[in-house]
Parts: C-alpha cells; structure tokens; sequence
C-alpha cells in the first residue's frame, strides 16, 4: 500500500483551526469574553454584583470569584445550571453569536 496522501506536509494543531475559523466568524478570544462578561453583567441580580466578580472564559468554561462561602455555596450547588442557562439565552438574543457557548460555570473563593 502506498502511503496515503496529505493536502498539508504539516500538521496543523486544533487551536490554530479553531482560532481560524472563530476569527472568520467576528469572534477572537478578546470578543468571547467581552460578549460573556457583559452578559454576566446583565443576567446576576443586582445583590450578587458586590459579592461576584467574572474572572475567565475559556473553552466553554466560565470562572467566577465570590466572596461569601455562604453564597458560593448557594451558587455551586442551587444556581449553577440556571445562570448557564441564562448565560446562553443572552449570549444568543443580544450577540447573534450560535457558536459561543457557556457548557461550565465555576464558582471560586476570592
């Protein structure tokens, strides 16, 4: 058998891909978390937002710091699906964007 035929001599890493086609779209890394941030921003109530602050995104995981264990808890363990939930209800109505997605909220201690 003869060795099988490559379009590129090089591999070409999933980031690069994917960064590629992202950048295609309108989206970079810097429009990913500025479209989550202000969705955050719009969707905690108003007497988390003292006590919450976002942190990262990065393929599909979201971290967010808070400073009460009594509330992080609550968050972790009562909240966490419905603000994903909410999270991508956002991100669609007011960025357009089908391709960003929240799969994972993180709640750390500040």
């Amino acid at each position: 058998m003869g060795a099988k035929k490559r379009y590129c001599r090089q591999a070409i890493p999933i980031t690069t891909i994917v960064s590629d086609v992202f950048g295609k779209m309108g989206i970079s890394r810097g429009t990913e978390h500025r479209i989550v941030f202000d969705a955050w921003d719009s969707i905690v109530p108003s007497k988390f937002k003292n006590k919450c602050r976002a942190v990262s995104f990065r393929n599909g995981r979201f971290i967010v710091e808070v400073k009460s264990a009594p509330l992080m808890q609550e968050l972790k363990c009562f909240r966490q699906s419905e603000f994903v939930m909410l999270l991508n209800q956002e991100i669609k109505f007011n960025s357009n964007n089908q391709a960003l997605i929240v799969n994972k909220i993180e709640f750390k201690s500040n």
